[in-house]
């Protein structure tokens, strides 16, 4: 049996259930819940496993799961769940949730910055922010051109112009992005691209790492300000 709930799971299930009462119905989803209510969180959690690997996902089906897990003493699963969470909501009440599992466990990379808030944020809210900015470059040369006609051109148009178009594609080709990855089973971190290379360090499940390449079957990573290689299929 799960224990109780701690106060910031509460108050996210709290406001995704209510935020998403009006939502279509979805079958399987109701189903699951209805276990959840019921207590009955594995066979829930099969079901919302399920609704997840069809990309059908909710916010509040996303917090149950890492609920389910956590109270299963899982909490690198709970951490991954949470973190998808945020990464829909940019949520910082959740990250404080991720932190204190992180720190309970021993775990790297999650701590709270203000920077990785503000480019989940761009992330999420990207296409509202791709039309603000074109919105802003179509009123300036609205302004440009009826100040060229009384031949009263601002200075200062053609420097914001090109600050719009260097952030627009800035945020397009999301330059300012980290791919983020969670190892999930214990491994050994090596020097390079290789079972040969020689061994970096031996890492548990859990830790939450910054990818910067990949390759068939390896990719690169940020670890303890250097640069390591990880087998993929260890990486979540």
């Amino acid at each position: 049996m799960i224990g109780n709930l701690k106060p910031i799971i509460f108050t996210l299930l709290f406001t995704t259930n209510f935020g998403w009462s009006f939502a279509q119905s979805n079958e399987p989803l109701d189903k699951a819940d209805s276990l959840f209510k019921e207590q009955k969180y594995t066979e829930a959690f099969d079901i919302y496993t399920d609704v997840f690997s069809s990309g059908d996902i909710t916010e509040s089906m996303l917090v149950k799961m890492a609920f389910i897990k956590e109270g299963l003493g899982d909490n690198v699963q709970a951490l991954y769940y949470l973190d998808q969470y945020y990464a829909v909501t940019s949520d910082k009440s959740v990250l404080l949730k991720m932190q204190e599992l992180a720190t309970s466990g021993g775990l790297y990379g999650y701590e709270v910055a203000d920077k990785d808030f503000m480019l989940n944020f761009l992330s999420l809210y990207r296409l509202e922010i791709q039309i603000g900015l074109l919105l802003t470059s179509m009123f300036l040369l609205a302004f440009a051109y009826q100040s060229r006609k009384k031949k009263r051109m601002p200075v200062g148009i053609p420097i914001l112009q090109i600050i719009i178009l260097a952030a627009f594609l800035i945020i397009s080709n999301d330059w300012l992005g980290k791919d983020m990855a969670i190892i999930q089973s214990p491994t050994l971190l090596m020097s390079g691209p290789s079972a040969g290379a020689e061994p970096v360090g031996w890492v548990n499940e859990g830790h939450r790492i910054e990818v910067l390449d990949e390759s068939d079957i390896w990719t690169k990573i940020q670890w303890a300000n250097g640069e390591a290689f990880i087998r993929k299929s260890k990486l979540k």
